[in-house]
């Protein structure tokens, strides 16, 4: 069991990984994995940094654009690659 510790989001780095994690759109699940912090403080944790994962997900929120806009082309080029490849194997 952990010892109680006031949440500091700038003072505390595992704190702010919960926020940034958040942001992006990550599960709980991935979050507790990766910051080593219980179900239960994680979901504090974004509560209290008033983080909404779904605003991500919905494409509403300013790293959600920034993160399309960042990866589309290598994402489109990366799609036709792949049409382009399994074009090939069905005309053999």
């Amino acid at each position: 069991m952990t010892i109680p510790r006031r949440v500091n989001f700038l003072e505390n780095t595992d704190d702010l990984q919960v926020l940034i994690l958040g942001r992006l759109g990550f599960s709980t699940d991935f979050i507790v994995k990766k910051t080593g912090l219980s179900e239960g403080q994680v979901i504090y944790r974004l509560a209290k940094g008033h983080t909404r994962r779904l605003d991500y997900r919905n494409g509403e929120s300013e790293e959600a654009t920034v993160v399309l806009h960042a990866v589309q082309k290598s994402v489109a080029y990366g799609l036709r690659s792949e049409l382009d490849g399994k074009k090939m194997e069905n005309e053999k």
